[in-house]
């Protein structure tokens, strides 16, 4: 029999009581190395996000703190998190669970769209963020593309454009959020400790470029 100390979950205990009755025993814990190279899994979900380090328009701008995004996924497929919860966090991280700084990181989901900052008409601009939002929502989550109702009813597939529209509507409010403070309270006060020490100084300081770090640690590019 398989020690107890094998289950970690309910669903661990199911797959136990499945293997029991076929006379089989589960396979030993992964060593590190095979489990780092289930680590592309991750690309294959960033993937679907249409994540990128840049704005990939024109002047294609980068998005210095977007990299937590990529990090958030690899936590989360390594933590084996459950997929209900992995798509709340990308979704309506903010909403639902306001205080955890993985779920504020997650919401990057919603960030990866190709974006023209310096557009001239702003009101088109935000139109064409909210079609990407919820056309990638759509083929991530659902499997299936519906872009074409955001002109009509679906063709092939019992989906109406006011149902396009309908889905559209909860992204409608979302804003970009670039100055989410992350950090546990202890590294905020550190921060405050540097930031401090780095006034003290001049130029080019090393307490300066500390601080630079800081506050690069503490932040996140994310869209609430």
């Amino acid at each position: 029999m398989c020690s107890p100390a094998w289950l970690r979950n309910e669903i661990d205990a199911f797959i136990l009581a499945q293997l029991g009755a076929k006379g089989l025993r589960p396979n030993r814990p992964v060593d590190k190395v095979p489990l780092l190279r289930r680590e592309p899994w991750a690309r294959h979900w960033l993937d679907l996000a249409r994540s990128a380090d840049s704005e990939g328009f024109k002047s294609d701008e980068t998005r210095p703190n977007i990299w937590r995004y990529c990090n958030y996924v690899i936590r989360s497929l390594n933590a084996d998190n459950p997929y209900d919860r992995f798509v709340k966090e990308q979704l309506a991280g903010d909403e639902l669970y306001p205080d955890d700084a993985d779920a504020l990181t997650a919401t990057a989901f919603n960030r990866h769209f190709p974006d023209e900052g310096n557009a001239r008409n702003l009101m088109y601009r935000r139109q064409g963020l909210l079609f990407d939002i919820t056309d990638v929502v759509g083929s991530t989550f659902l499997g299936l593309t519906f872009a074409c109702a955001k002109c009509h009813d679906h063709k092939s597939d019992p989906i109406l454009q006011k149902d396009y529209y309908r889905l559209q509507a909860f992204f409608t409010n979302l804003r970009i959020g670039d100055h989410l403070v992350l950090a546990k309270a202890e590294i905020q006060e550190e921060y405050k400790r540097i930031r401090l020490m780095g006034r003290e100084d001049s130029g080019d300081s090393a307490g300066n470029r500390q601080v630079r770090r800081a506050h690069q640690e503490s932040h996140v590019a994310g869209w609430i």
